[in-house]
């Protein structure tokens, strides 16, 4: 799954969401379940170069939903966002 989140939610409350995500899949592995999260997956400190530098398609965030591992889309919501 790629994550999309608000760089304000809290880290404990991000951690919960994605727990829950990964419950609520029905997955009788729900372990296994992996995500792409930019701030684990990208170099913060070279974000020019992780978002391909102009060229969006070669942005870390592109390739990450082109590869074929990404299901779907899981958005990390607090309660003020509905």
């Amino acid at each position: 799954y790629f994550v999309s989140h608000f760089w304000g939610t809290a880290f404990s409350h991000f951690v919960a969401a994605l727990r829950q995500h990964a419950f609520s899949t029905g997955s009788p592995s729900w372990e296994e379940i992996s995500y792409w999260v930019c701030f684990l997956s990208n170099n913060q400190w070279r974000v020019t170069e992780e978002v391909g530098g102009g060229d969006w398609r070669e942005s870390s965030f592109y390739r990450a939903l082109r590869s074929g591992l990404c299901r779907a889309t899981c958005m990390v919501l607090d309660a003020q966002a509905l």
